[in-house]
């Protein structure tokens, strides 16, 4: 598989890890509002009036969880996987000896049975890695990585 149609697959499995996530969590979030819903629980405590109003609560605490999740979904669709990386950057397929990277979002995945991991530009470990080429070497927490590919 040439490198375009592998780069491909991986934005593609990444971006089926960020939305299964988004997915998860809306259904949590609409669970606990139909739950709530269809209760008739009452004098629940002293913060909330019902175990209602805690289940809705509870949903409204995973909106942000799910605006994120929605963000990262939008840099995956601007990446371009036709783009060449000399160094690491935003963007970028990194395989090192012993991990396999995409540098977008955070996630997790897997890619022809190997796993993958979905890092932002924020993330403490692209710092170490930034800007490195393929046979460089980076550490990060006491680990170091050669970049292979």
């Amino acid at each position: 598989m040439d490198k375009i149609a592998y780069k491909k697959k991986i934005i593609a499995a990444c971006r089926q890890a960020v939305e299964a996530s988004a997915m998860t969590t809306h259904q949590t979030m609409t669970q606990r509002v139909a739950d709530a819903t269809d209760s008739e629980e009452t004098g629940y405590g002293d913060k909330y009036e019902s175990k209602d109003e805690e289940m809705i609560d509870d949903s409204r605490r995973l909106e942000p969880h799910l605006d994120f999740l929605r963000r990262e979904m939008v840099t995956l669709d601007g990446l371009n996987p036709e783009t060449e990386h000399a160094e690491i950057d935003q963007g970028a397929v990194v395989i090192t000896d012993s991990l396999r990277f995409l540098v977008a979002v955070s996630a997790q995945f897997e890619v022809n049975g190997e796993p993958f991991v979905g890092i932002s530009i924020a993330a403490p470990i692209f710092q170490a890695m930034q800007g490195k080429q393929a046979g460089d070497t980076f550490g990060f927490n006491g680990n170091d990585f050669k970049e292979v590919f």
